[in-house]
């Protein structure tokens, strides 16, 4: 089980941040990658991948080849900006997200990757509140944006 406590700069992980709406994506970028430690949310990859097909509901922005581009989820191993435009999908996403997981036991055990040498899916123990936890910190961002900010999530 991965001990939220001892999240480092070492991964992989996705960072998200709050940033305001003054500032330039790339400069948003570009501050995000030299203090990750300042992430409002930081997930394990496992964790997130979990939830990437609820992830792909959501309108973003990407950046790529210096090309601004509409997109819909998370830039796996890139980043994304969630802005005004995806600010009610996320919303509904996230907090949907955390309800469904109200129901669960205090223990989740999640389907996590798949491992070629058990050839079979390696579980994720995750404890529920902490899960709530990161997902209540994702939805308090994704609140924030439409206070003249914007959500960067930086991939892994």
């Amino acid at each position: 089980m991965i001990n939220i406590a001892n999240f480092s700069d070492a991964g992989p992980y996705h960072r998200f941040f709050v940033f305001e709406d003054s500032i330039s994506f790339p400069e948003a970028f570009k501050q995000a990658c030299s203090r990750k430690r300042d992430a409002k949310v930081v997930f394990p990859d496992d964790w997130l991948r979990y939830f990437h097909d609820f992830t792909m509901w959501i309108p973003t922005t990407f950046f790529i080849n210096k090309s601004i581009i509409n997109a819909m989820g998370l830039d796996y191993e890139g980043w994304s900006i969630i802005a005004t435009s995806g600010k009610e999908q996320a919303d509904l996403v996230v907090r949907a997200l955390i309800d469904l997981l109200r129901c669960g036991p205090p223990l989740l055990v999640l389907r996590g990757p798949f491992n070629e040498k058990e050839q079979d899916y390696d579980k994720l123990n995750v404890k529920k509140q902490i899960l709530i936890e990161l997902l209540e910190n994702l939805h308090s961002a994704i609140l924030d944006i439409e206070n003249h900010k914007f959500v960067l999530h930086l991939g892994i």
